[in-house]
């Protein structure tokens, strides 16, 4: 085998080796947390339970609710168990 194949193959090694330590490639963000950020952001996008600018999701998940626009449960326990760093809704500090 070339030198080139050796550098490559371990690389891959190595690739393979360090994503088995973290459990996954993606900086520490689980598939979990990536699935849960998509829900989320649907529902950012989601006119159906009114304007999200201004608001946090937690507070617009509530603003629905109070206005007996049915927002999903799923939605409110999603956002209690992201803390913090999921409170803030899509359009946060871009308008």
């Amino acid at each position: 085998m070339s030198s080139s194949g050796n550098v490559k193959e371990k690389e891959s090694k190595n690739m393979s080796s360090s994503s088995s330590v973290t459990g996954n490639v993606n900086g520490g963000v689980t598939d979990e947390q990536n699935n849960s950020e998509s829900v989320l952001r649907q529902f950012d996008l989601n006119m159906d339970y009114g304007p999200s600018i201004g608001l946090t999701r937690l507070e617009r998940w509530e603003r629905a609710k109070k206005w007996d626009m049915n927002p999903p449960q799923e939605i409110k326990e999603l956002i209690l168990k992201s803390g913090n760093d999921q409170q803030e809704g899509l359009w946060n500090k871009r308008v």
